[in-house]
């Protein structure tokens, strides 16, 4: 017993452990993945060409010299990292041919490659900057409008920005009021977003106001449905629409602080009988002496069988009586009855 209890707290505690380490060690794993998609895909592709432009041009080469210290020869290709050092060959050891994978490492060294990551942010910020202008807005339209003529591009570019859009877009969102309201029937609740009033078709076919209401899906909120809602029928809550998509790609397991309803402790619960359709069970002795429902039906069932039995042999003989009444009825008035056509029976000697 002892042991079980030893087990089961070490799996609680390791649980624990884990809840708390497991968010940063996905926040660090979802960094690092970002920068290394950045370093292998944008920042490579610049130090390549700040490489190059070191390289083969005169002027990249006097920058390479004074402020990376490092010395080219590119008719004997050979280097030297400072003034008055040996000069060291970077070609390949069967063929004349500049090593470009040692050459690479040695720019690497005289300028580090954080240095094309940063020119890679700059370029973005440049960007945006020009884009915020009506001359950027104008010139990336005509080039979207471009894009939208390719016969491929044009089926992937629209819905990649949608998706880029929803999670960088500057504007706020279309729906910042969260609602509840009772779908998909009454008593169950659901939580939605409102983005807007509807149409005016249904407006005018129901007689009331309405709203749209967007239905988020758990745990991806980015699906979902759009109905449309009384809006006496909706009650806005108090959250914000970052809180709202935390509580419902979670399943309900994040609830904003605002929101938490305060368990009440066990004493104070009034503990309420369970109501039952049946009726309390009484007691043996009580059994033994009154009988059941089901034996009082059948008893009351044969008490009105034997009656009704009764009545018709009464009705029965007052039938026969009636019959003998009538033939012993006189024809005329005042005379003697009349013999009945009937013969009698004569009796047995």
């Amino acid at each position: 017993m002892k042991n079980k209890t030893d087990r089961s707290k070490a799996r609680l505690f390791f649980m624990r452990g884990l809840a708390s380490l497991l968010p940063t060690i996905l926040t660090i794993v979802v960094l690092f993945i970002c920068y290394r998609f950045v370093r292998d895909n944008v920042a490579a592709p610049i130090n390549h060409t700040i490489h190059r432009i070191l390289v083969n041009t005169s002027f990249g080469r006097d920058l390479l010299e004074r402020y990376g210290g490092v010395e080219l020869d590119l008719s004997t290709y050979r280097y030297r990292v400072r003034p008055g050092t040996e000069w060291m060959s970077f070609k390949k050891p069967d063929s004349n041919l500049p090593d470009r994978q040692k050459l690479t490492e040695i720019l690497n060294e005289a300028i580090p490659p954080i240095l094309g990551f940063l020119i890679a942010l700059l370029l973005i910020f440049v960007i945006g900057f020009i884009l915020a202008s009506y001359l950027g807005r104008r010139v990336f339209v005509r080039f979207e409008n471009l894009l939208s003529k390719f016969p491929v591009i044009k089926i992937i570019y629209p819905n990649a920005k949608q998706l880029v859009e929803f999670f960088f877009k500057e504007k706020k969102l279309d729906f910042n009021t969260v609602v509840a309201f009772e779908y998909p029937r009454r008593e169950i609740w659901a939580i939605g977003f409102m983005t807007g009033d509807g149409l005016r078709q249904l407006h005018e076919h129901c007689g009331r106001p309405l709203v749209s209401v967007f239905i988020p899906s758990s745990p991806a909120p980015m699906t979902g449905y759009t109905v449309f809602v009384p809006r006496a029928d909706v009650i806005p809550l108090d959250i914000d629409v970052e809180q709202a998509f935390r509580f419902i790609i979670t399943g309900g397991v994040i609830v904003p602080a605002s929101q938490v309803v305060s368990v009440p402790a066990a004493h104070d619960v009034e503990v309420l009988p369970v109501a039952s359709d049946r009726p309390p069970p009484r007691e043996s002795s009580e059994r033994k002496h009154e009988p059941d429902a089901q034996s009082q039906d059948k008893a009351s069932k044969r008490e009105k069988s034997q009656t009704r039995g009764n009545t018709s042999k009464t009705g029965g003989k007052t039938s026969q009586s009636g019959g003998k009444t009538s033939k012993r009825s006189p024809s005329k008035p005042g005379g003697k009855a009349s013999k009945s056509s009937t013969p009698k029976r004569k009796r047995p000697s």
